[in-house]
């Protein structure tokens, strides 16, 4: 029976059509008629003739009648029926509308198992819901879909579950927004969900947004998921879903689509083609999957995409332009840790005028990078490192007019470092482990506001070059690993504002000026092993809060050997 406390919410959720009062004036004068009827005939034949007359004409409900709309969940009407006939004309009319499902993710007969959360579902609709809704109800397919979730998902594990399964209104549980009684958004994030999204959720007509991240969610996406006509945003990230993207979603009723986030899954498979009829989707993330294969070229339709994130999976083939090209609004393309192999071709960056943030590190490709890239007016951020590129780099590697971050690291580039022609606004430039010679660029002071430089392990010659004492913004240098030779430079004791200086494994030599006593302000890694320096590193290193690593050669066979009561490790054994 209901809740008495809840009898007001209750009559004003269970409101009638205005035309409902004339309707039951109708019944009441058709089965009074019947009655009379009935005394001349036999109280025995008319009462069949009653029972028979409400079950087929009253209460047979198909998805597309008595609901208001082919997804069961329309306006529908409340009418009476015999209390004998409410759990038959409710799971018949809950059986019809599931069979009615796109792609027929359901068998009915799943309310055979006992066990099943449909059947659970079903059963607290029928004898355990408070509202005892009508077969006719508007809301009756939607409250038992929710209730579907509830079992669907281990209800009773989640975090929170304030107001599920009671009298009230399903729009006021947890997690569920309604505009005029319909659901238009499930938000049940970071809620502790465990189990499989029920293929009945495809039914929702009017859901806008499906938020589910950052659960225990596994099984397949829903194909039904598709088919929700008008559905703008869909978050199932972090997670445990499998299987494939659904084809679905790309279909003609998800053309509002305009955000998919189904990164950090287990997701196989291709990327469905069908994407690409999505024009109005802005955010395409898919990111820490296995998915495989190549990025299909239909996507290059989608002219609205601002983010194509499809980092760390098993992606391959070629650099895939032709999928690319013509997404004249993207922002930022990730394609970081897959297998794609061969070369960026010159045409990607006149098709990709609004790039800002490009990443392709971590996969097999090769050649040289078009210099046409590095100027492209928005580009911020390029990454390309750990990759088989191989070539000089053009000069034009630092003319980007707003590039602040280049990453060019674990390559195959050679020559001489390119020179800076102009002031660049790069913040951290790493070049690190190519095959770069020759020496230090005395146009390095023209990167007026670089913050991290990284040239290590290359083929570098020559002194350490003044020109880096005028970056007043440099907090980290590494040139360890070179060939770099000369004194040590006393001016780089001036550089209060270095964090970390990594001179190890080089041919330094003389002695360690007292001057870098000035570092210890807020210095947190130096290193000077591996040289053939001599000296006495300062005591004032022992008081410095920052500092976690000071290496010398400071070993008691080092010859020549540095003096350093302050340092972390000696010799070769340290970083």
């Amino acid at each position: 029976m209901p809740d008495m406390h809840r009898v007001e919410d209750k009559d004003r959720y269970l409101q009638e059509p205005p035309d409902s009062g004339l309707k039951k004036t109708l019944v009441w004068a058709c089965i009074g008629l019947s009655f009379l009827i009935a005394v001349g005939i036999g109280i025995g034949v008319s009462t069949v003739v009653l029972n028979t007359t409400i079950l087929s004409n009253k209460n047979e409900v198909t998805p597309n009648e008595g609901s208001g709309n082919e997804n069961g969940n329309g306006e529908g009407s409340d009418e009476w029926i015999p209390p004998v006939l409410r759990p038959i004309t409710i799971e018949k009319n809950i059986k019809d509308t599931i069979a009615n499902l796109a792609g027929g993710g359901v068998n009915v007969t799943v309310f055979d198992d006992p066990n099943s959360a449909q059947r659970k579902a079903m059963n607290w609709i029928i004898n355990d819901d408070p509202l005892e809704l009508q077969p006719g109800h508007g809301m009756l397919f939607q409250r038992y879909l929710v209730a579907s979730m509830w079992y669907n998902l281990g209800g009773e594990s989640w975090s929170n579950k304030t107001s599920w399964m009671t009298g009230a209104s399903e729009c006021s549980w947890h997690g569920i927004s309604c505009q005029r009684w319909r659901i238009v958004s499930i938000d049940l994030r970071n809620n502790n969900l465990a189990g499989k999204i029920p293929e009945e959720i495809g039914l929702l007509g009017n859901l806008k947004s499906l938020f589910l991240s950052n659960n225990g969610i596994g099984g397949n996406i829903p194909f039904s998921l598709g088919y929700v006509s008008g559905i703008a945003h869909i978050d199932l990230s972090s997670n445990d879903l499998v299987g494939v993207i659904p084809s679905s979603i790309g279909n003609e009723k998800s053309q509002s689509l305009v955000t998919l986030y189904l990164n950090n899954n287990k997701l196989s498979g291709e990327i469905p083609p069908q994407l690409g009829q999505l024009s109005k989707l802005k955010d395409l993330v898919v990111f820490s999957n296995q998915l495989e294969g190549v990025i299909p070229s239909q996507l290059s339709a989608m002219q609205s995409l601002l983010r194509l994130w499809a980092s760390n999976n098993k992606l391959n083939g070629a650099f895939p332009s032709s999928a690319l090209l013509g997404m004249n609004s993207l922002d930022a393309l990730y394609l970081d840790n897959n297998f794609i192999t061969g070369e960026i071709p010159v045409d990607i960056a006149k098709g990709l005028p609004a790039l800002r943030d490009f990443r392709v590190n971590n996969n097999k490709l090769s050649g040289c990078p078009p210099k046409e890239l590095f100027a492209l007016t928005r580009l911020k951020i390029l990454y390309m490192d750990n990759n088989l590129m191989e070539c000089e780099l053009p000069v034009e590697i630092y003319n980007g007019p707003v590039l602040k971050d280049l990453e060019l690291f674990n390559n195959a580039f050679y020559g001489s470092l390119p020179p800076v022609s102009s002031n660049s606004p790069l913040v951290v430039l790493n070049l690190a482990n190519n095959k770069f010679s020759g020496t230090v660029p005395p146009s390095y002071n023209k990167l007026a506001r670089l913050q991290k430089l990284d040239l290590s392990q290359n083929e570098i010659t020559g002194l350490i070059p003044v020109a880096l004492g005028y970056l007043g913004q440099l907090t980290h240098i590494d040139l360890h690993s070179n060939a770099l030779r000369g004194p040590f430079p006393s001016w780089l004791g001036d550089m209060t504002f270095i964090q970390n200086l990594e001179l190890h494994n080089n041919q330094l030599s003389g002695t360690i000026p007292s001057r870098i006593a000035g570092l210890q302000t807020n210095a947190h890694e130096l290193t000077f092993h591996s040289n053939q320096l001599s000296g006495t590193i300062p005591n004032v290193f022992c008081n410095t809060a920052n500092l976690k690593v000071l290496t010398a050669d400071c070993q008691v066979d080092a010859n020549p050997r540095v003096e350093c009561s302050c340092c972390t490790s000696c010799g070769q054994d340290t970083v």
